[in-house]
């Protein structure tokens, strides 16, 4: 996705969109997305976000 200005002076900018999952790791780190590892980091998240919602 590009977002970019109305000034024609600004350069576009790629946008990524948010990722849902705070461990959404490169391959070379899939170990470190272990569910068993990640399982108490994610219901922690997810309960934050329900609070912030």
């Amino acid at each position: 996705m590009l977002r970019f200005s109305a000034d024609p002076r600004m350069e576009l900018i790629e946008v990524r969109p948010l990722t849902t999952r705070a461990f959404d790791l490169p391959d070379r780190l899939h170990a470190k997305a272990d569910p068993k590892l990640i399982a108490d980091d994610e219901r922690h998240f997810a309960a934050v976000a329900h609070r912030l919602d």
